[in-house]
């Protein structure tokens, strides 16, 4: 339940997500110089945007729930950060950031509550029953909590990139989310979990 007088949930208070829960960040909605930096397949912000929203809207429903790990938004503007949520499916609780500004953004009412920079969330596989983690940061991490016991590090920033230009080192449960690196497509947790079997 998320506590509406603070618009901060802790993640105890966003136990389980269920299968109609999505992860994924760094869209840069109105971010130009993006498309050079990590190399879109886009000529303009214009054909950027409207093919993210398709891909975002194709896979969210009006009732799901997007947890969204940073930079979803770029500029300063409220009023181009509305025009972009308008057209989004579903309730955005944002994670942690980097370029945004998480009490502007709750106050324009662009995202629905925030998360703490780093958190833990509890998910239960569908298909064993079992009770997974994965932990939520903006930035990739080289360790985090259960790492070892099979908690799944959900991370953006990198754009598809390798953090630091070193691959991740095979059986390492770290997954970049950023929009770049999963097709521009929020994923699932169960697809999520299918790919780090333990």
């Amino acid at each position: 339940m998320i506590n509406s007088s603070r618009n901060v949930i802790t993640a105890n208070e966003l136990i389980e997500p269920g299968p109609r829960d999505w992860f994924i960040s760094d869209h840069h909605f109105g971010h130009a110089n993006i498309i050079k930096h990590a190399q879109r397949p886009f000529s303009n912000v214009a054909s950027m945007n409207e093919s993210m929203l398709a891909q975002w809207n194709a896979v969210v429903g009006p009732n799901d729930r997007v947890i969204y790990l940073g930079d979803l938004y770029w500029g300063a503007d409220p009023e181009q950060w509305k025009a972009v949520r308008r057209r989004l499916n579903g309730r955005i609780v944002l994670g942690p950031v980097n370029h945004d500004a998480s009490q502007a953004l709750l106050d324009a009412e662009v995202v629905d509550a925030v998360l703490p920079p780093i958190c833990e969330v509890p998910i239960r596989c569908k298909r064993t029953g079992q009770k997974r983690y994965f932990v939520l940061c903006h930035y990739p991490m080289a360790e985090w909590h259960r790492m070892w016991g099979g908690a799944i590090h959900l991370h953006g920033h990198t754009h598809g990139n390798d953090p630091g230009g070193h691959p991740a080192p095979p059986g390492l449960r770290r997954l970049d989310v950023s929009a770049d690196a999963i097709g521009f497509t929020p994923q699932a947790p169960q697809s999520i979990i299918d790919r780090f079997p333990l």
